[in-house]
């Protein structure tokens, strides 16, 4: 496994190029690393995974080639994560969303579970 270090970050901060290694329960074809990718309708993106996050940042991944403007600058996605608390408790409330992406509700955060 070869290293490489992230632009803009101390030289400590290395970032495993691919391949990488994962020790994990699940078989690679199993594994969906932070979260599947999908489209703005939900519709999960085949070969594409979340490999890892930071604050308001995360790296996907594809199992195979893709076009350089597959993802242009400003492209939406949405990521369907393998974990919910990470992803929630990074919010105070939620929004309720039906087909037509209009929001018809607003759920407040639960604490103290």
């Amino acid at each position: 496994m070869s290293a490489s270090t992230i632009p803009g970050s101390p030289a400590s901060s290395l970032c495993p190029t691919p391949p990488a290694y994962t020790l994990d329960a699940l078989p690679p074809e199993k594994n969906a690393g932070y979260g599947l990718v999908c489209d703005l309708d939900g519709q999960v993106l085949p070969g594409l995974k979340v490999t890892r996050v930071w604050q308001e940042h995360g790296l996907f991944v594809s199992a195979h080639p893709l076009p350089p403007d597959a993802f242009p600058p400003g492209s939406r996605v949405r990521i369907l994560p393998n974990h919910a608390c990470p992803t929630a408790a990074a919010h105070d409330h939620y929004f309720v969303v039906d087909a037509r992406r209009s929001v018809v509700a607003e759920w407040p955060r639960i604490n103290g579970w």
